[in-house]
Order: structure tokens, then sequence, then C-alpha cells
């Protein structure tokens, strides 16, 4: 299931770019994503956090992008990412860069 929270880094790793959100109306934002023109794509830190311990997969970019939506159903996707090698760590806390255009306050 597509959530709001999540979707906006989805589409901004398949494109590359994003301006800020504009007011549409009281509550509702545009969001614009367009294509990076450039070779070197936006890259994520994937982490899996389990009761056993917690690996991550360094530089990972989006590989392959599904999206799938019908009547009466959530629109869902799937997303394929490749990166660096699985690394085990200890420290898990995660840091976030600031992205224009992703969360309108």
């Amino acid at each position: 299931m597509i959530r709001p929270d999540v979707i906006g880094h989805i589409f901004l790793a398949a494109l590359g770019t994003t301006a800020a959100p504009t007011t549409a109306e009281t509550g509702v934002y545009k969001h614009v994503f367009s294509r990076l023109n450039s070779n070197c794509p936006l890259t994520y830190t994937i982490t899996e956090d389990t009761p056993v311990g917690a690996k991550q997969a360094p530089w990972s970019a989006l590989d392959e992008l599904e999206i799938s939506g019908e009547a009466g159903d959530y629109v869902k996707f799937t997303a394929k990412f490749v990166g660096g090698q699985i690394i085990t760590v200890v420290d898990k806390s995660p840091s976030f860069s600031t992205v224009t255009g992703l969360v309108a306050s």
C-alpha cells in the first residue's frame, strides 16, 4: 500500500529531482518530480532491523519500480534496489538529509 510519507522518496529515487510543493487548496499540496539528467542516481541506505540484529545495504539505488492499482483497492508498489554489500551494524540510528519538496508543512 502506498503511504504518503514513503511514496515521495520512491518517486525521488525514480526520477531524481523535485521542487518545493505548492498549495493547491487548503491542506492539499501539489508535488512535482522531474527526471534528473545525470548518470549519478540518488542513493539510500536500506536497513533491516530485526530482534536478532540489524543489517544495512549502503549506496542503494532504485533499479525497478512497479505501481499497480485497481478500482476499490489500494494502490500498491514494488521497488527493487541495488546497492553495496550488506553489512551488520550496531548503531542503526537513522540520519536524514533535508530534501526540498518531499513534505509540505
